[in-house]
Protein backbone atom coordinates (compact mmCIF):
# COMPACT_ATOMS: atom_id res chain seq x y z
CA UNK A 1 0.00 0.00 0.00
CA UNK A 2 1.41 3.45 -0.75
CA UNK A 3 1.04 6.40 1.64
CA UNK A 4 -1.88 7.57 -0.27
CA UNK A 5 -3.95 4.83 1.34
CA UNK A 6 -4.18 6.49 4.46
CA UNK A 7 -7.37 8.68 5.36
CA UNK A 8 -5.46 11.57 7.10
CA UNK A 9 -4.64 14.94 6.11
CA UNK A 10 -1.38 15.39 4.53
CA UNK A 11 -0.86 18.07 7.30
CA UNK A 12 -1.95 15.13 9.92
CA UNK A 13 0.35 12.83 8.40
CA UNK A 14 3.30 15.15 8.15
CA UNK A 15 2.64 16.47 12.46
CA UNK A 16 2.79 12.54 13.33
CA UNK A 17 5.70 11.90 11.82
CA UNK A 18 7.40 15.34 12.95
CA UNK A 19 5.80 14.55 17.13
CA UNK A 20 7.61 10.80 16.71
CA UNK A 21 11.00 11.89 15.33
CA UNK A 22 10.94 14.39 17.77
CA UNK A 23 9.50 12.97 20.83
CA UNK A 24 10.30 9.14 20.20
CA UNK A 25 13.15 9.48 18.23
CA UNK A 26 11.61 7.72 15.97
CA UNK A 27 13.22 4.55 13.62
CA UNK A 28 10.09 3.87 12.39
CA UNK A 29 6.76 5.12 11.98
CA UNK A 30 3.20 3.62 10.34
CA UNK A 31 -0.34 4.42 10.27
CA UNK A 32 -2.34 1.25 10.43
CA UNK A 33 -5.90 -0.08 10.97
CA UNK A 34 -9.33 1.45 10.01
CA UNK A 35 -7.11 4.82 8.32
CA UNK A 36 -5.66 2.27 5.62
CA UNK A 37 -8.86 1.17 4.45
CA UNK A 38 -10.34 3.58 1.77
CA UNK A 39 -13.60 1.97 2.39
CA UNK A 40 -14.74 2.37 5.93
CA UNK A 41 -15.31 5.64 7.72
CA UNK A 42 -14.52 7.72 10.49
CA UNK A 43 -11.90 5.14 13.16
CA UNK A 44 -8.90 5.93 15.46
CA UNK A 45 -5.23 6.86 14.29
CA UNK A 46 -3.78 3.67 15.09
CA UNK A 47 0.08 4.55 15.36
CA UNK A 48 2.67 2.23 15.65
CA UNK A 49 6.10 4.10 16.88
CA UNK A 50 9.65 2.02 16.82
CA UNK A 51 12.45 4.04 19.07
CA UNK A 52 15.54 3.11 20.47
CA UNK A 53 14.30 4.81 23.76
CA UNK A 54 13.49 2.35 26.57
CA UNK A 55 12.65 4.73 29.56
CA UNK A 56 9.79 7.51 30.58
CA UNK A 57 7.58 6.11 27.66
CA UNK A 58 4.17 6.79 29.68
CA UNK A 59 5.41 10.44 29.58
CA UNK A 60 6.50 10.64 26.13
CA UNK A 61 3.28 9.03 25.22
CA UNK A 62 1.36 11.52 27.33
CA UNK A 63 3.69 14.99 25.52
CA UNK A 64 2.59 13.27 21.88
CA UNK A 65 -1.28 13.60 22.73
CA UNK A 66 -0.87 16.45 24.47
CA UNK A 67 1.02 17.99 21.65
CA UNK A 68 -1.60 16.34 18.97
CA UNK A 69 -4.44 17.59 20.94
CA UNK A 70 -3.98 21.08 20.95
CA UNK A 71 -2.67 21.47 17.34
CA UNK A 72 -6.09 19.59 15.82
CA UNK A 73 -8.43 19.17 18.94
CA UNK A 74 -9.60 15.71 20.36
CA UNK A 75 -8.98 12.69 18.70
CA UNK A 76 -8.90 9.04 19.61
CA UNK A 77 -5.31 8.05 19.06
CA UNK A 78 -3.66 4.33 19.89
CA UNK A 79 0.19 4.75 19.55
CA UNK A 80 1.85 1.24 19.98
CA UNK A 81 5.44 1.44 20.76
CA UNK A 82 8.15 -0.65 20.31
CA UNK A 83 11.29 -0.21 22.39
CA UNK A 84 14.55 -2.08 21.86
CA UNK A 85 13.50 -4.41 25.57
CA UNK A 86 9.64 -4.45 24.30
CA UNK A 87 8.22 -8.05 24.89
CA UNK A 88 7.11 -9.17 21.36
CA UNK A 89 3.41 -8.51 20.95
CA UNK A 90 1.05 -9.69 18.01
CA UNK A 91 -0.22 -5.97 17.35
CA UNK A 92 3.68 -5.43 16.58
CA UNK A 93 3.41 -8.25 14.21
CA UNK A 94 0.32 -6.13 12.65
CA UNK A 95 1.17 -2.80 12.27
CA UNK A 96 4.65 -3.74 10.95
CA UNK A 97 3.32 -6.25 8.33
CA UNK A 98 -0.23 -3.79 7.09
CA UNK A 99 0.94 -0.43 8.26
CA UNK A 100 2.10 2.18 6.01
CA UNK A 101 5.17 3.92 6.75
CA UNK A 102 5.24 7.70 6.99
Amino acid sequence: MKRDSIRLSYEYIAYIKKLAKDIFSADEIKIFGSRIDRKRKGGDIDIFIKTPIDSNLLDLKIKFLWKFKKKFGLQKIDLIIKTPNSVEKKIFKIAEEEGIKI
